[in-house]
């Protein structure tokens, strides 16, 4: 609030307003900044209406705008009002967590047996001299632990990753960096604001000098008309 108004778009009065305190007057405190500041946006929109310069196009635009915003802001509310339940996020976390436990006793027996297998059948190959016999068995050890490794690796990885997707699309706003850039959102919008008013100043100057060049020769073609009635 300090950088905001330190910038001048808020007065000191709008930070007051800003700032009450809703809870102990109403249990739904979430969205009451917002409603404040569309409630400003209307009053402006009102004034934007006598004014001759708006277009009616464009004030039938600017209004559409507005609307489709505030869905925009229900809908947030809506989702940060109705999260999913408890109980299915415990329990897909619940789930993850023992598939990640059962895999991981699953491979460590894997690991052992087949580490078991190359052991006797590396004792039995240097014993007998021949790696005919055995060789084969050897091979199937080896392809069983590498693919326990390549399994114990990814399988778990999605199961993380797809937890870590669903908390992420639960609460998208933060500063981690899964989270939305909400800070340049604010910053696009600023600038763009920031655009459309020095645009409305070149407006104004450019329509003030064309409305002075008129009357320059306006009263140029009066003056010749005079001279023309003297003659």
């Amino acid at each position: 609030m300090d950088w905001v108004e330190g910038n001048k778009w808020l007065t000191h009065d709008e930070r007051l307003d800003l700032e009450e305190d809703y809870s102990g007057k109403t249990k739904q405190e979430l969205g009451v900044r917002s409603t404040t500041i569309w409630t400003w946006i209307g009053e402006n929109m009102s004034q934007i209406r006598s004014e001759p310069q708006v277009a009616p196009p464009m004030y039938v635009r600017l209004l559409f705008l507005c609307q489709d915003c505030m869905a925009q802001v229900e809908d947030l509310k809506t989702n940060l009002t109705v999260q999913i339940p408890f109980t299915y996020a415990h329990l897909l976390s619940l789930l993850v967590h023992l598939s990640n436990v059962l895999l991981a006793i699953s491979c460590g027996l894997a690991f052992g047996s087949a580490i078991a297998e190359i052991t006797s059948r590396q004792d039995e190959i240097d014993a007998s001299g021949t790696k005919k016999d055995h060789l084969g068995e050897y091979y199937e050890a080896v392809q069983v632990i590498g693919m326990q490794i390549v399994i114990l690796i990814i399988q778990p990885l999605l199961y993380q990753s797809f937890l870590v997707i669903a908390h992420a699309l639960c609460y998208p706003y933060g500063e981690d960096i899964c989270h939305m850039p909400t800070e340049t959102f604010i910053q696009q919008m600023h600038y763009e604001l920031k655009v459309m008013g020095e645009g409305k100043a070149n407006h104004k100057l450019r329509r003030a000098l064309a409305l002075a060049d008129d009357g320059k020769k306006k009263k140029d073609d009066e003056d010749d008309e005079d001279d023309d009635d003297d003659g």
